[in-house]
């Protein structure tokens, strides 16, 4: 009689477990997989958040690399640059706006433009855009306003003079990201005329980097797939604003 009661004291003490139903099961896979439905596009909007704030930062980077180039150059920017021959890369490779600014960003020297030829890397990458170098073989993933290094002189018959000395300076782009020419190659320059406009890409969730004359960089949407007229010296002269 001990013996029985032992047993039942046992047997009440670790219940018999019953095992899942198929219909409970359903239920669990059911839920799990609507958790997943509702968690990864957010996951998936963070990760592409999180390669805007990188490329804003490297995008920062660049600028204040052209920044200190100019006050190394009274004042004035690099032209976009001019093609260069066979053979690249070579000293007239080097006449190109990323080239120039390399040589602040210690990827390069004056006398040394290899490094500005082939594929985009370190903070001349830009993480979400797949492009691997620039239309000219440019190791960038950005765009630089080619209206920078014109030094050009508008219908006013004023030359604008040093970008250094512009006003308006927090409304004229300066560096941006480059919008694809290819499916290997970016844009390497904009500007407000001959549909340029174009040339900056809305990599991040739909807006694109860019760094101002200011040195301040902004995360904003295209207005009809174009930066804005006013975001360029020619452009505010076009709507009488410069």
């Amino acid at each position: 009689m001990q013996k029985l009661h032992m047993s039942k004291s046992v047997e009440s003490f670790y219940p018999q477990r019953k095992a899942f139903t198929l219909i409970e099961l359903l239920v669990v896979i059911s839920i799990i997989s609507l958790l997943i439905a509702v968690l990864l596009p957010a996951l998936a909007s963070a990760r592409k958040t999180a390669q805007a704030i990188t490329c804003a930062s490297s995008l920062r980077q660049i600028g204040l690399a052209g920044i200190t180039y100019s006050s190394d150059f009274d004042g004035y920017y690099p032209i976009q640059g001019v093609a260069g021959g066979t053979g690249y890369p070579t000293t007239q490779f080097f006449n190109w706006w990323a080239a120039y600014f390399m040589a602040y960003t210690g990827d390069g020297t004056f006398s040394n433009a290899g490094r500005s030829w082939g594929k985009a890397k370190g903070i001349w990458d830009c993480p979400t855009n797949t492009s691997v170098k620039g239309t000219n073989g440019m190791a960038t993933n950005y765009v630089y306003n080619s209206e920078m290094g014109w030094n050009f002189t508008p219908s006013t018959g004023v030359k604008l003079g040093r970008p250094s000395l512009w006003h308006k300076t927090s409304d004229i782009i300066y560096l941006a990201d480059a919008a694809r020419f290819s499916t290997t190659a970016n844009r390497v320059g904009t500007q407000a005329g001959f549909g340029q406009r174009v040339y900056v890409g809305d990599w991040h969730l739909k807006t694109y980097n860019a760094v101002y004359l200011d040195g301040h960089i902004k995360r904003l949407a295209l207005v009809n797939n174009k930066v804005p007229s006013e975001n360029y010296p020619q452009g505010l002269i076009w709507l009488n604003k410069w």
